[in-house]
């Protein structure tokens, strides 16, 4: 655990992926890691769910939909096993918080 948290607290402009149509926990666990580390961009593969649209408004968040965005040191993804839950985003290498049974995300992740 803590090569996860040395690299996330070195992490300058993480890229902070929830799954796909995100919901109120992968939307909030972005959220909170980004107020945690005080940087990054949250990406949402295919936009969120509208209950989760209210922390967007209370947080003043601007989402980068269906992308990464163009400069990032670490891709961090959220609430999601699997590459089919965060397409159309595909990176090579994540650092992976998950609480679901490992898929292949795992595989592809570095730490989780």
């Amino acid at each position: 655990m803590s090569e996860l948290t040395d690299r996330l607290e070195s992490a300058t402009a993480p890229a902070l992926v929830t799954h796909r149509r995100a919901d109120r926990d992968s939307l909030g666990s972005a959220l909170g890691l980004r107020a945690l580390l005080r940087a990054g961009t949250v990406c949402t593969p295919a936009g969120i769910r509208k209950p989760a649209r209210e922390l967007c408004e209370v947080t003043e968040t601007i989402l980068n939909e269906g992308t990464l965005p163009d400069q990032f040191d670490e891709i961090v993804v959220l609430d999601a096993p699997s590459t089919d839950r965060i397409a159309p985003v595909d990176p090579d290498a994540v650092l992976l918080i998950d609480h679901h049974e490992p898929s292949d995300l795992a595989d592809r992740a570095d730490l989780w």
